[in-house]
């Protein structure tokens, strides 16, 4: 739930409260956004480097953290350290919030909500497949992956309400 009620307008927020600047053909110039819609042909550039952050910082770290699992044969310990990762960037981004907030701060944010999502999400899984027998995981890894789309749903219909 807090992936989605996190991300679901923070790219709209740092488009209209970070004064990034875009690339144009001929000159730099600030980005202008009306109803949702970019004026000329401005390319978002570091919008878009803000906005993936999350993903690469959790895939990257789904991998490590796969690897510590392989080498301590425990998951439970990096899932409770995942867990922790993530709410820690979920204060840090509590902390930022506003037009005050530096670039390195809300980058930050990211980041370690990414790394503690990847610790976190590849341990919740692997523990679930591990507790049932083998003829059950594609089961237990359907409920997982169902539960995790049911929270986005949910964190999605929180964060448009707000």
């Amino acid at each position: 739930i807090s992936f989605y009620i996190s991300f679901a307008y923070l790219y709209s927020f740092v488009l209209i409260v970070k004064p990034w600047y875009v690339h144009s053909k001929r000159r730099y110039q600030s980005y202008l956004c009306f109803n949702g819609y970019v004026s000329g042909r401005l390319i978002l550039i570091n919008a878009t480097y803000f906005a993936e952050t999350q993903t690469v910082a959790l895939t990257i770290f789904d991998i490590a953290g796969s690897a510590a699992m392989r080498y301590y044969h425990r998951s439970k310990p990096i899932l409770v350290a995942g867990v922790a990762i993530r709410l820690l960037g979920c204060g840090m981004m509590i902390h930022s919030r506003g037009a005050n907030a530096s670039d390195a701060e809300i980058v930050w944010s990211q980041l370690l909500q990414g790394i503690g999502c990847g610790f976190s999400a590849v341990s919740l899984q692997v523990s679930a497949q591990a507790s049932v027998p083998h003829a059950d995981v594609a089961m237990v890894t359907a409920v997982v992956l169902l539960i995790t789309e049911i929270g986005g749903a949910i964190g999605t219909a929180i964060a448009g309400a707000i």
